[in-house]
């Protein structure tokens, strides 16, 4: 049986197409890139207090929120990665707001207001109160976390799935889920499918994972948490990065407290959502800012002879 000439010449045409369907995941910004991300996590939930046999419980709201936004610019990059680049968070924050106490506790972070210097010898930040300590940098790569984290590895296609590193997807959640510290967790990745995304040629991955490590309110005792996260993630093939993340998840735990001189425990359950996105071409950074001059030690004068 002859095939006919008009289709092998479809089948010619279409196999290129379907062997260029294979991408390695993988940081390859290029120098000169400017972006601009943000960011939202918003989880409200209940925490329970009491109960058992015979005991009486209360419930109450909880609410866990955060917000980032982050301009940035890459001077110079080799081989995908950034080597020298400028970095602001005109705002970094999170908190926890806890109803049935009548407080909020602001979890601030030091680098919000702060300008970060990537480069060659390493990394330097100025805040403004001035210069920011080392260990606020301690969590601070040149390339991003998100992007680094489903890597993959190697060159994949459609329906491929991988294990992204687990310390890379425990700083990735200690840093953007508010008052956890990750000490066990995991995250598989699977390639979607190829598709646009705001006008650009992305690659959309769906990531699933578990966590467990501690959570507190940023004043109070830490306490064990478990947590669950899944959801989209799309990787800007252009921008050799990634360009958005819409997941949703759910953290549990066990706040240890202290009513009236009796000791209990809350029960915390939180659904959470998290949301980023990053523009391309933009980066708006605001004044740079200075080291504060250190106070001038006062004049001694001697004591008036009387």
């Amino acid at each position: 049986m002859r095939v006919p000439a008009v289709l092998v010449t479809l089948l010619a045409l279409a196999l290129p197409a379907a062997a260029q369907e294979k991408i390695e995941i993988k940081s390859n910004v290029k120098k000169g890139l400017k972006f601009t991300k943000e960011q939202t996590f918003e989880g409200e939930g209940d925490c329970k207090l009491g109960g058992g046999e015979g005991g009486i419980s209360l419930t109450f709201k909880v609410k866990l929120n955060g917000e980032t936004k982050q301009v940035e610019e890459i001077n110079e990059a080799k081989s995908g990665m950034p080597v020298e680049s400028r970095r602001q968070y005109p705002k970094r924050s999170s908190d926890v707001d806890m109803a049935m106490f009548g407080k909020q506790e602001d979890l601030a972070h030091p680098l919000e207001g702060a300008e970060i210097t990537f480069g060659p010898s390493g990394k330097t930040a100025i805040g403004p109160d001035g210069a920011v300590p080392a260990s606020a940098l301690a969590g601070e790569e040149a390339a991003d976390p998100l992007t680094m984290m489903v890597a993959s590895g190697k060159v994949v296609s459609a329906g491929n799935t991988w294990d992204a590193d687990p310390e890379r997807v425990k700083a990735w959640l200690t840093s953007e889920v508010p008052g956890l510290k990750a000490q066990e967790a995991e995250v598989s990745v699977k390639l979607a499918e190829f598709r646009d995304k705001d006008g650009q040629k992305c690659v959309r991955l769906e990531i699933d994972g578990k966590a467990k490590g501690t959570f507190s309110t940023g004043k109070g005792p830490e306490s064990p948490a478990e947590l669950t996260i899944s959801g989209d993630v799309f990787y800007g093939i252009e921008a050799g990065m990634v360009i958005s993340l819409k997941a949703k998840g759910e953290m549990k735990g066990t706040l240890p407290i202290n009513t009236g001189g009796e000791e209990g425990n809350l029960e915390i359950k939180v659904p959470f959502q998290l949301k980023s996105s990053v523009k391309t071409g933009e980066a708006e950074f605001g004044a740079k800012p200075t080291a504060k001059p250190k106070p001038k030690k006062p004049e001694w004068y001697p004591p008036p002879v009387r």
